[in-house]
């Protein structure tokens, strides 16, 4: 719904816990300025975790977050790539003409599917690059709020919706697919 209201012409999906390090966002829009043939780029991200989960504890760990790459030629070939070690995508810099593409024909229910048609969608329309930059700091909580369809995978496919969920996703995968490759 917020989608009309954004103005620039690079994104990226930010949970509230995490942050983008300014310099490492400047650095990120500046290659996309400069590589038409990518859709995304990040630097380098890491995951710390708080002594209690405090937002402002001491630091008891810290971890590379793995994020998505590929430089692929083909759509399918990217598709594969991300989707075999998945991972999310949306962190990145991103075209806002791509990212508006995942939101689609999207009904409210189709959230559920944003995660991973994003990071379905992205590498089809181009090539994904993690860049020598300090770009992404994500929090690690204990037990982080989850919606009902990640703490009971049977739920997802119990929903009235899910054949019609599963079937939106296969087509918006396979009309990107055929339109680029």
């Amino acid at each position: 719904k917020i989608l009309d209201s954004v103005k620039t012409k690079y994104v990226a999906h930010v949970n509230d816990d995490d942050f983008i390090v300014p310099s490492g966002l400047s650095k990120s829009i500046l290659f996309m300025e400069n590589n038409s043939n990518y859709s995304a780029v990040h630097g380098f991200g890491i995951s710390v975790k708080t002594k209690s989960n405090d937002v402002h504890g001491s630091i008891i760990k810290c971890v590379k977050k793995n994020q998505p790459t590929t430089e692929n030629k083909t759509a399918s070939e990217r598709f594969l790539d991300v989707m075999g070690y998945f991972s999310d995508v949306h962190y990145s810099v991103q075209r806002f003409s791509d990212y508006k593409r995942v939101f689609e024909n999207c009904n409210e229910d189709d959230h559920v599917f944003f995660g991973t048609l994003s990071s379905a969608i992205i590498p089809v329309l181009g090539k994904i690059k993690e860049i020598d930059v300090l770009y992404l700091i994500r929090h690690i909580q204990d037990k982080p709020y989850r919606g009902e369809e990640e703490k009971n995978p049977c739920h997802w496919l119990q929903r009235s919706q899910w054949l019609s969920n599963f079937l939106f996703f296969k087509s918006n995968i396979e009309k990107a697919l055929i339109k680029v490759d």
